[in-house]
């Protein structure tokens, strides 16, 4: 169970800080409406750990949350309260993304938003409906989202919460906890109800019944900084859409980063990310060791941490045991994807929360985080990641979570704060280890010998390879098997033609029969026929199951093709036998149940040796028939 305590160092608190200078700042702090890390609430470390006083926290953060909404939320001052529809979908309303927007906002992006119902459409033939709230309510928000046909929502800018309040958490007898509560926007037909006046002006619910399972899946855009607000949207959009095209992305592994204990269970992120990193254990985890990994090359973080909305503490304290959202904000962490598990850092409607900035930084990176809003965190890790290995989206994978974990949504004290930050209709990359055909190379350079992994960073390149590394340009990055501009070891001076390496988890091509008599098509796997289009600069085409199998893309990918050109390819050499009644193919598959639903026939799970000969990672599905001798 994580807390968060006050640790008073008195002598260090009281010198040179009189009593009127700290009634005049604590004043000045309050009429500013700043989050309560930053006045009386941010913790110092010193000699002695004193326990929070809920009470005077639940009364702090709620006062400070409605005058922060009311002053961040922003309307058209001539049109009448309440929340509008702006576009109406085709009839019937099927497969309807619901994105509720602060109305105050919605001209300055505008472009944004249509450029995001054109990628939505797109991917995932979604009827994209937008709705303006102008100082709407949220049960105004709830009926728009139980209209027939919703499969999903995200909110965009400064929206109603619905709040929860519970008693006794955590086993601890008298201790209250007040919290937004997303839950309410994905769960359409349960009971919500038992609402008390929980202090200045916010009501909230106390049970929660009937059927509380989620029906829709759910995402938020709620920037952490009003100030910034419509550049930061902008900016969101902006780097979404590059990601989705495929334009940005890092290498598919995870950083898994344990401060407060040895969690065994977190080993189910491996589930999705089977390359990973774990470094655990107060002895090594601290805040300058964690910062100083954000630009090693991870697509996903997941950090278990004590927390506030505004900062990690890393224990033992010193030297270096805190993060700060300022750190996230300046220094621009490496990631796309977060999981936080680290008390109240998604709190949105704290000013400059954390897991804000980690989304809503002014860089390539920051796209999604899952965090809570209260103290708690996400356990049953599988039942989020294994959705995700099957590359459905992450908003997906949220709902099924809430759906298939017993307790997320039966244990309010752990998981009543969870939500979602960022885009829901996120995926996996798969352009980060996606195996494609390497092409015949042909000697990069008379004076440049390159081999090991690929890197995304000159330092993470020579940490891993103790000797000189050299950037690829995009001719040497297909040669070496790479993405463009990724980093290699290298020796200068020796003459080669490299044989290259696949990056981790690629697995061979099979070996291809002729794809069809009137249809040749190569170069890499797209995800839109305009990122095709551009990459190739000739026809595209979406590849049906046979073709991408052949192709070794994933299914219904666009590659470069040219018609009326008959082509058999080149077969690749046959693999050494696995064993003597073993006969295993296809793609390499995180489960059993997505392989057979790939494969259409058994599959097994592959050891290290035979992981080794398919080019698979160990413990690997594949498409398999026994009693073969191949």
């Amino acid at each position: 169970m994580r807390q968060a305590f006050f640790q008073i160092n008195f002598k260090k608190f009281l010198q040179g800080v009189g009593i009127g200078i700290l009634i005049l700042a604590f004043w000045w702090l309050s009429v500013r409406a700043e989050a309560f890390g930053e006045t009386d609430y941010r913790v110092e470390f010193g000699d002695e750990w004193v326990p929070i006083d809920y009470d005077e926290f639940n009364a702090k953060t709620i006062e400070l949350s409605e005058k922060i909404y009311q002053q961040r939320h922003s309307k058209i001052k001539d049109k009448k309260d309440g929340l509008y529809r702006v576009n109406r979908s085709t009839s019937p309303a099927t497969n309807v993304f619901r994105v509720i927007v602060e109305a105050g906002i919605y001209e300055n992006i505008l472009n944004s938003l249509e450029q995001y119902k054109v990628d939505l459409k797109e991917e995932y033939n979604y009827q994209v409906e937008f709705y303006l709230c102008n100082d709407c309510t949220k049960e105004e928000i709830k009926a728009a989202l139980q209209t027939a046909g919703t499969v999903g929502t995200v909110f965009v800018g400064d929206l109603p919460s619905a709040w929860f309040r519970i008693e006794d958490c955590f086993h601890q007898e008298g201790r209250i906890e007040i919290f937004p509560i997303d839950l309410y926007f994905m769960d359409l037909n349960g009971q919500w109800a038992g609402e008390v006046d929980c202090g200045s002006g916010i009501r909230c619910f106390t049970t929660h019944t009937g059927d509380t399972l989620p029906e829709i899946f759910f995402g938020r855009l709620t920037a952490p900084n009003e100030s910034q607000e419509v550049e930061l949207l902008n900016h969101y959009f902006e780097k979404n859409h590059q990601y989705k095209q495929g334009e940005i992305f890092l290498p598919r592994r995870s950083l898994n980063y344990i401060n407060t204990r040895a969690m065994s269970w977190v080993q189910e992120v491996n589930i999705a990310y089977p390359v990973y990193d774990l470094i655990t254990g107060p002895e090594t985890t601290n805040g300058n060791d964690y910062k100083n990994r954000w630009n090693d090359g991870y697509e996903h973080l997941l950090v278990a941490v004590h927390s506030t909305p505004l900062e990690h503490f890393f224990i033992p304290s010193a030297p270096n045991g805190s993060v700060t959202w300022e750190d996230v904000k300046t220094l621009k962490p490496h990631f796309h994807f977060y999981n936080l598990l680290a008390c109240s850092n998604a709190r949105f409607t704290t000013e400059n929360y954390m897991a804000g900035w980690y989304v809503f930084q002014k860089s390539d990176y920051g796209l999604l985080a899952i965090g809570s809003t209260k103290a708690g965190e996400m356990r049953g890790l599988s039942y989020f990641y294994q959705p995700l290995s099957e590359f459905k989206h992450f908003g997906l994978a949220f709902k099924e979570w809430f759906r298939q974990y017993q307790w997320a949504v039966n244990d309010k004290c752990w998981h009543g704060g969870m939500t979602l930050i960022g885009d829901p209709t996120l995926k996996i990359s798969p352009f980060s280890n996606t195996p494609t055909p390497t092409p015949t190379p042909t000697p990069i350079t008379s004076s440049l010998s390159c081999s090991g992994g690929c890197y995304s960073s000159n330092t993470n390149c020579q940490n891993n390879c103790g000797q000189p590394c050299t950037k690829l340009d995009q001719t040497n990055a297909a040669q070496q098997g790479c993405w463009p501009s990724a980093y290699r070891c290298c020796q200068t001076n020796i003459p080669i033609t490299p044989t290259p390496t696949p990056p981790v988890g690629q697995s061979p091509t099979p070996t291809p029969t002729s794809i069809t008599p009137s249809l040749s098509c190569s170069g890499g796997c797209y995800s839109s026929p305009a990122n095709c289009q551009k990459n190739c600069d000739q026809s595209c085409t979406r590849l049906d199951q046979a073709n991408a199998t052949q192709q070794g893309c994933w299914l219904n990918a666009y590659r470069c093709c040219q018609v009326s050109s008959p082509v058999a390819p080149t077969p690749t050499p046959t693999p050494t036998p696995i064993t003597s009644s073993l006969s295993c193919s296809g793609g390499c598959y995180s489960s059993n149940t997505n392989c057979q639903n790939n494969c259409g026939q058994p599959c097994t799970k592959l050891d290290q040796t035979n992981a080794a000969q398919q080019g698979c990672w160990p413990s690997a599905y594949r498409c398999c028939q026994t009693i073969t001798n191949n």
